[in-house]
């Protein structure tokens, strides 16, 4: 049995697809916030506070640290 038309369209490999550019207020904040995620998520952590590191997850232990404040799973 011979395919359609339709449907040996659907799947010819010349088919491409282009990607054009996207610009916008959308794509801006999806951008900044995402450039500010990732500095963030390299950045804490290196920073100290009372001479401990800022931020620590130790999911190991179940122990989170946050700015001095320490959270256990029975605090959540």
């Amino acid at each position: 049995e011979k395919p359609s038309a339709a449907q040996s369209d659907r799947f010819n490999p010349r088919n491409r697809i282009y990607v054009r550019a996207v610009t916008g207020l959308h794509q801006l904040l999806r951008q900044r916030i995402g450039l500010v995620g990732m500095l963030a998520f390299m950045l804490l952590p290196w920073i100290n506070y009372n001479g401990q590191q800022a931020v620590l997850f130790d999911l190991m232990n179940q122990h989170f640290t946050i700015f001095g404040l320490t959270f256990l799973p029975q605090d959540l």
